[in-house]
């Protein structure tokens, strides 16, 4: 798994959500908060064309 490509991805889909809240997206904060969903966690499985699982209790498929 690729840490960094992931925070690279929450960054795109995050920063004019926070922009718009007035917060800047961190992305060492975003890093340090995958690795502790992580260890509470990760569930994903690759089904056809994309993945689907369970992050901290969320279902999500992508």
């Amino acid at each position: 798994m690729n840490l960094g490509k992931i925070v690279e991805l929450d960054r795109i889909n995050m920063s004019p959500i926070l922009k718009e809240l007035g917060i800047e997206f961190d992305p060492e904060r975003r890093k340090n908060d995958l690795v502790r969903e992580i260890e509470k966690g990760l569930g994903l499985s690759w089904s056809g064309e994309r993945y689907s699982g369970c992050l901290s209790g969320v279902y999500a498929s992508f």
